[in-house]
């Protein structure tokens, strides 16, 4: 591949030190103007001459190979997007539970699972939900509204509400 660089290269440099000298010498008549065209006309072949030197198979092969990398980088986007979408929708289910938690006045962190629907095509949405409390559970009435809350307005159904105590201890 380098000896193709550099005959390639080497060829260019060599049309246009040519080209350069002719029209230096030639003298200012109409007939530079065609000398000019004929120059520039030599500089693009020297430009070219590899496309002439690629068959039919190297120009398929390098398709094929122009496209199996590009399949490639079109998965690995949609992957990362996917991801960036499902780190998107736990950071903001997150937010919400913490505002109803504040207006609750409990004490606890709040960790947020998002997935898909498995064999589905779309969005992740809040699969489960942990709340790591500080000190101790909540009281009955706080718990419930906060389980019904997750329930309703998230549909995070009891059994995928962990509730624990940051020790660990917990349902």
């Amino acid at each position: 591949m380098i000896e193709f660089l550099t005959g390639w290269i080497t060829g260019i440099t060599a049309a246009a030190v040519i080209s350069a000298l002719v029209l230096a010498i030639a003298p200012e008549c109409p007939a530079k103007r065609v000398l000019r065209l004929a120059c520039g006309i030599i500089m693009l072949v020297a430009v070219l001459r590899p496309v002439k030197g690629l068959g039919d198979t190297d120009l398929s092969f390098f398709l094929q190979q122009y496209r199996s990398e590009f399949e490639g980088y079109e998965e690995e986007m949609s992957g990362i997007s996917e991801n960036n979408i499902k780190l998107i929708i736990e950071d903001r289910t997150r937010t919400y539970i913490l505002q109803k938690k504040d207006m609750l006045r409990l004490d606890c962190d709040v960790a947020v699972t998002a997935q898909k629907p498995e064999g589905e095509e779309g969005y992740p949405y809040p699969y489960s939900v942990e709340l790591i409390f500080n000190g101790s559970l909540p009281e009955e009435d706080k718990k419930k509204e906060m389980s019904e809350f997750l329930s309703i307005e998230l549909g995070i159904p009891p059994e995928r509400q962990l509730w624990r105590l940051r020790d660990g201890e917990g349902k």
